[in-house]
């Protein structure tokens, strides 16, 4: 009779706790559906805040991806320009595209093509589909209105006569021109040709081996290469001609390792 008194007031106890329990998450789940409706509730009026905000707008200055965002749902332009549109692949200029009745593309297809990042099914796609590979500037190159709607820009300022001849020569027919503020922008000439104005391009090729950190490529190789090249002009110009010195890589493996071994770069 004493086990069965004691068993029946743990039961009792158990049932109570497991009442209590069972409040507690019912209480819990009630307060995080009304904790997500109001963050539901406060995105949608963001979301007509922004909207009534870029209605109110004449000119918009945004990305092609975001166009996409719900806020950009009902709107249409007048006119799209497309910066950069030599490396826009055609999938993200599409949408863009289909919400404005006049479109002006900005960009050249001799430079830099479209990055497509993606796992194996994204390398299966664009392998079977070649044409994702070209930009939405080179599919309109010529291909559709002829050069009657094409503007192109003689002019550079960048680099200066002798790199621009070859740009111009192998990518432009020639047509590509100097601006006179740029064109006497030279090293002067030294006893090494490597840092002289004797050569305004070099080639150096590159035979090192890579290896793979993080995904990434990397060569050590090429590094101390990189700091051969680099004392050479500080012997030839002095100290300090670092700081006017730039060294560009695809790989960020690489990058690192370049600021690390050439901190001053």
């Amino acid at each position: 009779k004493i086990v069965l008194e004691k068993a029946s007031i743990l039961l009792k106890k158990y049932r109570a706790n497991g009442e209590a329990e069972k409040r507690e998450v019912m209480y819990l789940g009630t307060t995080r559906r009304k904790i997500s409706e109001i963050v539901s509730q406060i995105e949608r009026k963001l979301r007509e805040v922004r909207l009534d905000i870029l209605l109110q707008k004449e000119l918009i200055v945004t990305t092609n991806m975001r166009v996409c965002q719900k806020e950009f749902e009902k709107m249409e332009f007048d006119l799209v320009i497309m910066d950069e549109a030599g490396s826009i692949d055609v999938p993200g200029a599409l949408i863009p595209i289909l919400k404005t009745r006049k479109l002006i593309l900005i960009g050249d297809h001799e430079q830099l093509g479209p990055i497509i990042l993606g796992g194996e099914e994204t390398e299966t796609l664009v392998k079977d589909n070649q044409f994702l590979r070209k930009s939405i500037f080179g599919w309109f190159h010529r291909d559709w209105y002829g050069q009657t709607n094409e503007t192109m820009l003689m002019e550079q300022y960048r680099m200066n006569e002798g790199i621009c001849s070859f740009v111009s020569d192998i990518f432009y027919n020639g047509k590509l021109r100097t601006s006179s503020n740029v064109r006497g922008r030279i090293l002067r000439e030294t006893k090494d040709d490597l840092t002289s104005s004797k050569f305004p391009m070099i080639y150096l090729n590159r035979r090192l081996r890579d290896r793979f950190e993080n995904g990434s490529r990397i060569s050590p190789w090429e590094v101390h290469l990189l700091k051969v090249i680099v004392e050479k002009f500080k012997n030839n110009y002095g100290k300090g001609v670092e700081r006017e010195i730039g060294i560009i890589t695809p790989y960020a493996e690489q990058k690192k390792s370049i600021e690390r071994e050439l901190p001053d770069i």
